[in-house]
């Protein structure tokens, strides 16, 4: 593999890594706001 793929690799799981957690931080937000 190469270094160039390697990063982009990183790049595109990072970018779903942040988005899961941007989702799990919203929901939590919002059950807290529901209770």
């Amino acid at each position: 593999m190469s270094y160039l793929g390697l990063v982009s690799w990183m790049c595109l799981h990072l970018r779903g890594l942040m988005f899961t957690l941007g989702l799990e931080l919203s929901t939590i937000r919002f059950k807290r706001l529901r209770f």
